[in-house]
């Protein structure tokens, strides 16, 4: 027999589980299945923890309006729940005068998108409040943080499991299929391995596919035309390498280079957002890493490189910041991949969180192109979908 309910999400990661218990709120009987034998395994335990202010994102686009909106949800939850966080602040370093021209654009942008309280620093202003960096100009952003990922994504498993979610793990979905039950209902039928036409599925309303990584290839399953509509994922593997523990301290804010254009992410109106390049960023506890950079791959790997190469790179990056740091204070800490709607070549893409039926799969809710600032986005990104299932 197959089990029913509401609404199933796939995938879970943070955004699905934080849409989980969003629709579990308002009233939906909700079960989310996770292919990995742990819940946000994947995408999520490889997240930096820095919660955006919403700066980087073209005025309008999805990344910008649910960045805005998630971070000031995700602030009250953090206070709310008693979630370790700190809002320390970002600085958007320039060397020279036309990079602080760059950070002139960015300022307006800032205010554009209600990315909260920004200033322009001078060098002397810059170096009293990082006194290792040395540089023409900074953009002051205060509304960004930092919070633990996995104390966060936790607290929304302990809130799923309060409203009778059911999470499963170790459940790899093989097939969806459109079904008409007994009171002629058009319903989705979700199966995972294992299972035969009798059993080992669910029967439901709505699929949510937070698949991360494999949500075009969910997609495909529910019979939609990734390639054709353009909602085929590339991927984009970054590597975050931990200083050694001399630097703990050694910086208060997250620190960022000033890019090279001024990226809109989400907007197609900008470059790729491989130019925000190399930046440092910290823990709660002090420690610092230094990364993401950007390798286009064909198939995700989390494989870690260890080369004398990437660690000169990476050194080379973080000087601005922290002149004495060497190739030897470097070691690779983790890599993760970020699934993009865009080649490397091309214009930034924005989230998708759609509903498939012109695309022959209705009540089908795809979240596509979920990376940075999936984190931050999450419960925003929750009450979106959220309008969708109730429209």
């Amino acid at each position: 027999m197959l089990r029913e309910a509401d609404v199933v999400v796939i995938g879970a990661g943070v955004v699905g589980i934080a849409c989980a218990v969003e629709l579990a709120k308002r009233g939906h009987f909700v079960t989310v299945l996770e292919r990995h034998p742990r819940i946000a395994e994947e995408g999520s335990s490889r997240n930096s923890g820095v919660i955006h202010a919403g700066l980087h994102y073209a005025t309008g686009s999805l990344k910008q309006r649910l960045c805005v909106r998630g971070r000031e949800l995700l602030y009250e939850r953090c206070k709310r729940f008693g979630l370790a966080h700190k809002k320390l602040g970002k600085l958007i370093v320039a060397r020279d005068a036309h990079e602080a021209e760059v950070l002139a654009t960015l300022e307006q942008r800032a205010h554009d998108n209600g990315a909260g309280p920004v200033r322009l620093l001078d060098g002397i202003e810059l170096a009293m409040m990082e006194e290792t960096v040395r540089g023409h100009a900074a953009l002051l952003v205060e509304e960004s943080g930092i919070l633990r990922t996995q104390e966060y994504v936790r607290s929304l498993a302990r809130e799923a499991e309060s409203l009778r979610v059911e999470v499963l793990v170790g459940m790899e979905v093989t097939s969806i299929e459109r079904d008409v039950d007994a009171e002629s209902r058009d319903r989705w039928v979700v199966r995972i391995a294992g299972g035969d036409r009798d059993s080992g599925g669910w029967r439901c309303d709505h699929v949510i596919d937070a698949a991360g990584l494999g949500a075009d290839h969910v997609a495909r399953m529910a019979g939609v035309d990734t390639d054709a509509h353009g909602l085929t994922q590339r991927f984009c593997k970054g590597t975050w390498m931990a200083l050694d523990e001399r630097f703990r301290k050694a910086v208060g804010r997250l620190l960022y280079p000033t890019p090279h254009v001024v990226v809109a992410e989400g907007g197609r109106d900008g470059a790729s957002p491989t130019a925000l390049g190399i930046h440092l960023t910290r823990d709660l506890e002090g420690f610092l890493f230094a990364g993401p950079d950007a390798e286009w791959i064909d198939t995700p790997d989390f494989d870690l490189d260890a080369s004398r190469d990437r660690a000169e790179r990476y050194a080379a990056a973080v000087a601005m910041f922290l002149p004495d740091v060497e190739p030897r204070h470097l070691v690779p800490l983790v890599a993760g991949v970020r699934p993009k709607l865009h080649g490397p070549t091309e214009p930034a893409a924005d989230f998708v969180i759609r509903e498939c039926t012109e695309l022959g799969a209705p009540r089908f809710v795809l979240l596509a192109g979920i990376e940075s600032p999936g984190l931050t986005a999450s419960l925003a990104i929750a009450e979106e979908v959220c309008a969708i299932v109730r429209s």
